[in-house]
């Protein structure tokens, strides 16, 4: 694998172990080193997903002469074969993060998952003081967002509270397959524990301006958008995703123990102003997530679960 010479990622890179492969999502990941004379080896992780078809696509496939067919099963009406399309329908896209840390590692590994019930107390004795000590570097793409010193060119909505982008599941073309997260301003809101009733109008106003951009610009009625936070997160600054509902990128992401309605968000502050920072959350962990092992220290772990 070998990126343009312009770009400023390693040239040549050395495969070390898949952490993950998902046959049903076509999605798969691989942590590699960097092979480079001009620098020490470093760890990367390249992130393989086969872009979805077009119609256009699927129409050149069933009706071009360049698709090569091998058969190899029939009974009567039903017949099965391996194909191969032309490989410009076969593209794949490619997420390249490099240096990659033990965080970035265990996020994209496949690996054993628990159920946890964080109270008020295991968040302020356990995953606090975890999100407090991640490293500023682990979140500077976010800051660059933020300072408008990157990716100002997909910038799709902003607002006092708010900078939404493409998430890099969504392949700008597709409409259905619309998958974005907008993110906070503030950086002390770090995730929806942080959010209190204050809060409110700020998510309301994200919530009808985004929805009112993405139906103007891409035809996706608010009743199409499911538009959600996660919890635990996948990066410990507040973002909140809005993914049209036929976005197949966007079903792992919000399932039960993950994904918190925006409108139950909303409605829970009205509620209790204080509600995110007093209530039991149920999260999904994986246990090579750094936070597992503080979690269990805490006694979040159900040890019945683990035998």
């Amino acid at each position: 694998m070998e990126p343009d010479a312009a770009n400023p990622v390693p040239r040549r890179l050395k495969l070390e172990s898949v952490l993950h492969n998902n046959p049903d999502g076509r999605v798969a990941s691989a942590l590699c080193s960097t092979r480079s004379e001009a620098s020490a080896p470093s760890r990367a992780i390249v992130v393989l997903s086969k872009k979805p078809w077009s119609d256009a696509d699927i129409r050149a496939i069933v009706e071009g002469s360049e698709t090569e067919l091998n058969e190899y099963h029939r009974n009567d009406k039903f017949s099965k074969y391996d194909a191969r399309p032309p490989a410009p329908i076969n593209e794949v896209s490619i997420t390249f993060i490099c240096p990659a840390n033990d965080i970035d590692i265990a996020k994209y590994s496949e690996q054993k998952r628990h159920l946890v019930r964080e109270t008020a107390d295991v968040y302020q004795t356990a995953t606090r003081p975890y999100v407090k000590q991640i490293p500023v570097e682990q979140l500077g793409w976010v800051q660059a967002i933020i300072d408008r010193r990157k990716e100002m060119d997909r910038l799709m909505y902003e607002d006092d509270g708010f900078m939404m982008v493409p998430d890099t599941k969504w392949d700008l073309k597709d409409p259905l397959m619309l998958y974005t997260i907008a993110i906070a301003k503030d950086p002390s809101i770090r995730s929806l524990r942080d959010l209190r009733g204050r809060h409110v109008p700020m998510l309301q106003r994200l919530r009808s301006g985004a929805l009112a951009t993405l139906h103007s610009k891409h035809g996706l009625s608010p009743s199409a958008v499911r538009v959600y936070m996660h919890y635990m997160p996948s990066f410990w600054w507040a973002h909140i995703h809005f993914a049209a509902l036929t976005c197949t990128a966007a079903g792992a992401t919000a399932t039960v123990g993950k994904a918190v309605l925006l409108d139950d968000i909303v409605d829970n502050l009205l509620r209790d102003p204080d509600h995110y920072a007093t209530a039991a959350l149920t999260m999904v962990v994986g246990e090579q997530d750094p936070l597992f092992h503080r979690l269990r220290e805490a006694g979040a772990i159900d040890e019945c679960v683990q035998a």
